[in-house]
């Protein structure tokens, strides 16, 4: 009896850590929430959202007073894939290289979503983290940048 118990605990808590792995959408309100938390700014304006070829959003642009933020519409990416204190985010006037950048990212968001890829390890860490951190105000969401 112990040994299945040992045996169905160990299938439940593999089950598990696989579905907190899998790729999911991460919904308009829950990435301004990561968004004004990381600025430490209440008054943020959803600019624009990037979206693949299949119309799923691949992340959110947001303005705030002096700065922007860029973070992530599904959490097999980093929450936060860029931001600044200074300038706003003018989605008719972007860099060609920034806007080179940014549809790197649309492309591995939507490869992400297509081929059901999981979180690595540290991305994975850094949703759970927002999870807990966000309801409670936490000390901060540094933890949340893009990594390479």
């Amino acid at each position: 009896m112990n040994k299945l118990t040992t045996i169905l605990s160990l299938i439940i808590a593999v089950f598990g850590l696989h579905h907190t792995l899998t790729a999911r959408p991460v919904d308009l309100q829950t990435a301004q929430s990561i968004a004004i938390e990381f600025m430490g700014a209440s008054d943020m304006q959803l600019v624009s959202t990037y979206r693949t070829d299949k119309s799923a959003a691949a992340f959110y642009v947001f303005n705030t007073e002096d700065g922007f933020i860029i973070v992530s519409a599904d959490d097999c990416e980093t929450p936060i894939i860029g931001y600044s204190h200074e300038g706003r985010f003018d989605p008719n006037n972007i860099p060609e290289q920034m806007e080179a950048y940014l549809q790197d990212f649309v492309a591995r968001i939507q490869y992400g979503i297509e081929n059901h890829i999981e979180a690595d390890e540290l991305t994975a860490r850094q949703w759970e983290l927002v999870k807990n951190e966000i309801p409670n105000h936490g000390l901060g969401l540094s933890f949340l940048l893009p990594h390479g």
